[in-house]
């Protein structure tokens, strides 16, 4: 009668531990006598005719293959919790990429609002101010040298003017008293009761419309 080997190599070793693992591996018996029950209803599947073993040559057996059993499940089991923690440590630093991305995209969405803000304040039309002529009146010209002077100084002041006869005559009082300032050419308007009433806004000017012009443009300055 011809003698069954108990002794398999390392590639029949392993192939017998893989049919067992992946027919024990719907069930959660993983005992001694599961391995034992389980390699006997794989073996036909991994081993020739000429290795099969017997019921009475199981515990040469068993000792390698219920050991490297086990090792297997609990390096599975061990590798699936580590899997495990790994993927539950990637998904929370992932929600707090995801909070902390947020955070930044809403501090964004302010700083383009402020920015907004600001570049609609800096460009928006500043509103006219209608800029206050000063009234002044002048005393003691022609209407031809009147109307030069409303030629040269008209953009800078609001004139009016008075005559000679109308300055003595009292006949402008309401012009006066409503003047920032009166230059009174002095050369053609003698003195009168209005240069003591109003002197803090009279301007004496002597000489001619040279004079006149060089008073008028210290007033601008």
């Amino acid at each position: 009668m011809e003698r069954i080997r108990t002794t398999f190599n390392g590639k029949e070793k392993q192939a017998v531990i893989t049919a067992v693992l992946e027919a024990i591996s719907r069930g959660k018996d993983h005992t001694a006598n599961a391995v034992k029950d389980t390699f006997f209803s794989v073996q036909d599947k991994v081993l020739s005719q000429k290795r099969k073993i017997t019921e009475d040559k199981w515990p040469v057996v068993e000792k390698w293959l219920v050991p490297g059993v086990s090792t297997y499940i609990k390096l599975q089991g061990l590798g699936s919790k580590q899997n495990e923690a790994v993927v539950q440590e990637l998904q929370r630093q992932l929600r707090e990429s995801q909070g902390l991305c947020s955070r930044q995209q809403e501090q964004i969405r302010n700083l383009e609002a402020q920015v907004q803000a600001l570049h609609k304040q800096l460009h928006a039309p500043k509103p006219q101010v209608k800029k206050t002529k000063p009234s002044v009146v002048v005393v003691g010209l022609l209407h031809c040298q009147e109307q030069v002077i409303k030629a040269r100084h008209c953009d800078a002041f609001a004139l009016s003017f008075v005559t000679s006869d109308q300055y003595h005559g009292n006949q402008c009082e309401g012009k006066l008293v409503n003047a920032a300032r009166i230059l009174v050419m002095t050369d053609f308007v003698s003195h009168n009761g209005a240069q003591s009433l109003f002197r803090d806004k009279i301007i004496l000017v002597r000489g001619g419309m040279s004079s006149l012009h060089r008073a008028m443009s210290d007033l601008i300055i």
